[in-house]
């Protein structure tokens, strides 16, 4: 995401940013803004990054950013928003670009595990988790996303989806889809935010080991399904 500032309808001719009073001015200064904060907090500890600092990199008074994000963080989560989407339009392409069920799943491994070890370099851990969708149990029985951005969830599913079709493929169901989705998911994240005192050196091949431990979980649970078709019951 390239940071710089441009001429918008927001900002007058000497300068200073005026208020922004079309559909397509607002746009530009969320955008600006989210520009600004993607730089910032890519630059320095979330804990150093406020609002106000964030407004003037972009060339605007305190009180614009707050007509646009009301703390810190939601301004992060629509920073994090904007990074995901070509993320997730990678992983679609991945989705519908394989037959094999296996291999579908690691090419979509692949693509999960470079973009979280380039989220946590430029944005740290919190990037990752704030994306990953961490799920509770809802009165109808099903598991709930607490993340409702539409993006992350997009992410989730696809690559449930994925791993619906792998689980389709054993004779009798290992575990369910979304415990199976969050595995992997969970794979991805903690390697890549695995501290660098325990795995360093140009030895550590991070997206190796992840695609390790994933083809891992993947065989248990063909043999678990196998052994399933006798009646044990799924894991």
């Amino acid at each position: 995401m390239s940071v710089g500032k441009s001429a918008d309808p927001s900002t007058s001719s000497t300068g200073k940013a005026s208020r922004a009073r079309t559909a397509s001015a607002k746009d530009q200064v969320r955008e600006a803004l989210i520009r600004s904060g993607s730089h910032l907090f890519a630059t320095k500890d979330f804990d150093d990054v406020s609002l106000r600092q964030i407004a003037k990199h972009a060339g605007y008074s305190p009180g614009v950013v707050y007509k646009y994000f009301p703390d810190r963080q939601s301004l992060f989560r629509a920073i994090r928003d904007a990074v995901i989407q070509p993320f997730a339009d990678a992983l679609e392409l991945a989705l519908h670009s394989h037959t094999d069920a296996e291999e579908r799943i690691i090419a979509m491994v692949r693509l999960a595990s470079e973009f979280a070890a380039l989220s946590a370099e430029n944005f740290g851990i919190r990037f990752i988790y704030s994306s990953t969708e961490r799920s509770r149990i809802g009165e109808d029985g099903e598991a709930q996303g607490v993340d409702t951005s539409a993006v992350s969830q997009r992410t989730y599913e696809l690559h449930r989806e994925a791993t619906e079709m792998f689980l389709a493929t054993l004779p009798r169901p290992a575990i369910d889809a979304h415990s199976a989705t969050i595995s992997i998911i969970a794979a991805v994240a903690g390697m890549a935010t695995l501290p660098g005192t325990v795995a360093k050196g140009p030895a550590t091949n991070r997206p190796g080991l992840t695609e390790g431990m994933v083809r891992a979980l993947l065989n248990y649970w063909r043999e678990t399904g196998s052994s399933n078709q006798e009646g044990d019951s799924p894991v």
